[in-house]
């Protein structure tokens, strides 16, 4: 048995984005520009002085304290508010945006501090929801204890239950055009801190929408010819534009990589409603061959490209009740495709790619 102290574990995600900036009423300071600081003297300005000029947009800025009578205040304007009088004097009267004051203490001149950050800044966090699952007894919600000091974790490592290989990541169109906004060297750099075995996160496996998912550039499929049954027009051009780009780069840096499809939505034309969002998938034959053999053209297609898919997922996320590319399936539907439709024409096609369920995690009642 072994103790490990664990400090802290992070486990970070790079989704590479475009920079953008704006102009607020100061520079870049993230708790805001120091205010000035106001006259001082026992016989002052009762109120303590003029407050300084207001802190960074988003900002943060503190009214400044005030001793004897009408000590010396700073802080930003609209942030501080007059200092106390003799009796306690007035809370500061023009908190920021959003902002909070708190009054002296009566008879002092006491201190008055300015409010939380204006407009922009920070807010209370909501106490956060902890829901545990183990063995016969799944979804239990409780309450998450804070730890202030290390935490110890007691190991047993004399006993293999199984093998963890890592974790992984989607790739998508969207991610291509930001990754694409930036400079070579960033998009490089982005890269590698995903996948990099050294420097980087160390993704090992990447799912692959099979058509649009909902991070796509706008709605597709790989076959919207309308009763292609033989998927004689079967295209994966689309994805050579933004998604095999995005894999060939990771691959550049982690040659390994495991990869698994899954479409979001069939072809509008296997589905009950003709669309992309929502709908069921049909349940004649005819349509499921066709949805077979539209998968096994996806996996035969990427390994021409040199991406090899290990995993199908027929289905993700059967029924979603949102307006995004989506499919409902039953059980009996999905168990009948993968043991008439999917494996035998993988079989046929000599395929040795696995097929898994699929990520079942949304309801499909209701849907026609």
């Amino acid at each position: 048995m072994k103790k490990l102290s664990v400090a802290t574990f992070g486990v970070w995600f790079a989704l590479a984005f475009a920079a953008c900036s704006h102009e607020a009423s100061a520079p870049g300071d993230p708790t805001g520009d120091a205010g000035g600081t106001g006259a001082t003297g026992t016989g002052g300005n009762p109120s303590g002085g003029q407050a300084g000029t207001a802190g960074g947009s988003g900002g943060s800025a503190t009214g400044g304290s005030t001793s004897g009578t009408g000590g010396a205040t700073s802080g930003g304007t609209d942030s501080g508010g007059s200092a106390g009088l003799a009796t306690g004097g007035s809370a500061g009267t023009d908190a920021g945006t959003g902002g909070v004051s708190t009054g002296g203490t009566p008879s002092t001149g006491g201190s008055s501090t300015g409010g939380a950050a204006g407009m922009g800044g920070m807010t209370s966090v909501p106490e956060p929801v902890l829901i545990t699952s183990v063995n016969n007894a799944f979804w239990r919600t409780g309450s998450p204890m804070e730890v202030t000091a290390n935490a110890d974790i007691t190991v047993n490592d004399t006993q293999v239950l199984q093998t963890f290989t890592g974790f992984g990541g989607t790739f998508n169109e969207k991610g291509w055009e930001a990754l694409a906004a930036l400079s070579q060297a960033d998009r490089d750099r982005a890269i590698r801190l995903l996948f990099d075995t050294v420097d980087g996160a160390k993704f090992v496996s990447g799912r692959i929408p099979i058509g649009a998912s909902d991070y796509a550039m706008d709605r597709y499929t790989l076959n919207d010819n309308a009763n292609d049954t033989s998927m004689s027009m079967f295209s994966i051009a689309r994805d050579r534009m933004r998604l095999i780009p995005y894999i060939k780069a990771a691959l550049a840096v982690k040659s390994d990589i495991r990869f698994w499809g899954s479409p979001w939505t069939p072809p509008p034309w296997m589905k009950t409603n003709n669309a992309y969002d929502r709908g069921n998938m049909k349940t004649d034959a005819t349509t499921m061959q066709a949805h077979a053999l539209y998968l096994t053209r996806f996996v035969e297609e990427y390994a021409k490209e040199g991406i090899r898919i290990d995993v199908i997922h027929p289905q993700n996320e059967p029924g979603y009740l949102q307006d995004y590319p989506s499919c409902g399936w039953t059980g009996s539907q999905m168990a009948t495709f993968i043991k008439t439709y999917l494996q035998p024409t993988f079989t046929e096609h000599g395929l040795t790619t696995k097929i898994f369920c699929g990520t079942m995690s949304n309801p499909t009642v209701g849907w026609r």
